[in-house]
């Protein structure tokens, strides 16, 4: 099947439905177990809104380099147990 999709020059398109159907069932169950407040479109809404809030943000030149540093200040006091 797999084979079929490549052939027929559709595989990306078959792994990025797959993808969205695995998440929307991902998204489903949280809802279930974790929402109560909200209808399962709201609660969709919401995600995408912040999903798209997350695409467009950009951190800063400054940012970018706190968080380099910050990384490399726990790196360096790293102690790995023996």
């Amino acid at each position: 099947m797999v084979s079929w999709y490549i052939q027929s020059c559709i595989f990306l398109q078959f792994v990025g439905d797959f993808s969205e159907a695995y998440n929307k069932e991902l998204r489903w169950e949280v809802y279930l177990h974790k929402v109560w407040d909200k209808t399962f479109e709201e609660y969709e809404e919401g995600v995408n809104e912040e999903v798209q809030r997350i695409e467009t943000s950009h951190m800063s030149e400054t940012e970018q380099e706190n968080v380099i540093a910050d990384s490399m200040s726990i790196l360096q006091s790293f102690q790995p147990s023996e």
